[in-house]
């Protein structure tokens, strides 16, 4: 039986998968859509094979199918699910390798845990606001969203960088 985690990267490449080739195939481009399965047969042997560079270089080339894709004009909620659903695989493809340095104990077991409930509050939310985005547009000036961005990366920074 493959563990739980297995099971979730294999749910994340497929739906990538999904999303992506019938997003394509939608716009007539089956290739492009067929093309994505080179990045995620890559992300797959990554989480078999922790290798450095080989699951940033799938998940950069996957983001760039999906934004290839709205360029094409496919359907933007199946780019945004396919990308949200490659940048799942690539985190857990690579979670074998950062809990690698952790001692065997519960303590790997309950890092995973966090971890994947992490990735779900993330992603959900993530999808959710894409999702309102694409459904509602609201004009937003240049230079709020900018001012948006930098609160949201400096957000980041003091969670990461909190004592615990």
């Amino acid at each position: 039986m493959m563990p739980p985690r297995r099971l979730l990267l294999l749910a994340c490449l497929l739906a990538a998968l999904a999303c992506l080739a019938g997003g394509y195939g939608m716009v007539g481009y089956w290739p492009a859509g067929i093309a994505a399965l080179l990045p995620l047969a890559g992300l797959g042997f990554a989480a078999r094979r922790p290798a450095g560079w080989l699951p940033a270089a799938c998940l950069a080339a996957l983001v760039c199918l999906a934004a290839g894709g709205l360029l094409a004009r496919a359907p933007a909620l199946l780019m945004i699910g396919g990308a949200t659903a490659a940048l799942a695989a690539w985190s857990l493809a690579n979670l074998d390798r950062a809990l690698a340095g952790v001692p065997p104990s519960e303590s790997v077991a309950r890092l995973e845990r966090v971890h994947l409930l992490t990735l779900a509050l993330a992603l959900g939310l993530g999808l959710l606001l894409a999702a309102a985005g694409a459904l509602l547009p609201l004009p937003i000036p240049f230079a709020l969203l900018i001012a948006l961005v930098l609160l949201d990366l400096y957000s980041l920074d003091r969670v990461l960088h909190t004592p615990r």
